[in-house]
């Protein structure tokens, strides 16, 4: 595994398979100077600590993005709203806010519609996942041989799409870039 420093300081948000194999590729890579966990779940955070795949868990959504580069939300599609919206006013200018979600449409335009001047919100699918849920199934080498699809706002720069695709890169995954609504009948097809 190559071993590249991307960003200073990363927070991953919701810690099940995931969010939790994202941790966990990121410290084997050591892309990131550091890895903040949240979960709203103090069981999940708890064994996230034990399992030391996050370098430090924070008590508030708010506490957890300060300063961070890059805010990964691994969180239900149905929640990423809600979540990104109580992070939005702490979020660090220029940093990168994605997340993991299987649907892409519906959260574009929620960001579309949203106010996050200064964020560059490249919202991405990795396709990877096992039938296990829970911090304990995530694994580093998840997202190996894997597409990940990136679906980039206009305003994302061209910096902050190259340092996530390099990420996603340095975690063995495939990146493309497609616009929404294409990533979602592509997975509507594929997936039925």
């Amino acid at each position: 595994m190559s071993e590249i420093k991307i960003f200073e300081k990363m927070t991953v948000i919701g810690l099940g398979l995931i969010g939790s194999s994202i941790c966990r590729a990121a410290k084997a890579n050591k892309i990131a100077g550091e890895i903040i966990g949240y979960d709203d779940n103090a069981d999940i955070v708890k064994r996230s600590k034990e399992l030391s795949f996050i370098d430090r868990a924070t008590e508030t959504l708010e506490e957890s993005v300060h300063e961070s580069d890059i805010v990964i939300l691994c969180t239900p599609v149905g929640a990423i709203p809600t979540v990104s919206k109580s992070i939005s006013t702490y979020l660090k200018n220029g940093s990168i806010l994605t997340d993991t979600g299987s649907v892409k449409g519906s959260v574009y335009e929620f960001f579309c519609n949203s106010n996050f001047n200064n964020i560059n919100v490249i919202p991405s699918h990795p396709v990877a996942g096992t039938e296990n849920s829970g911090p304990d199934s995530g694994f580093a080498e998840l997202f190996i041989d894997r597409w990940c699809i990136l679906t980039p706002l206009p305003e994302a720069s061209k910096k902050s799409i190259d340092d996530i695709s390099s990420m996603w890169s340095t975690f063995g995954s495939k990146v493309e870039l497609m616009d929404p609504q294409h990533h979602d009948l592509v997975l509507a097809i594929t997936s039925h």
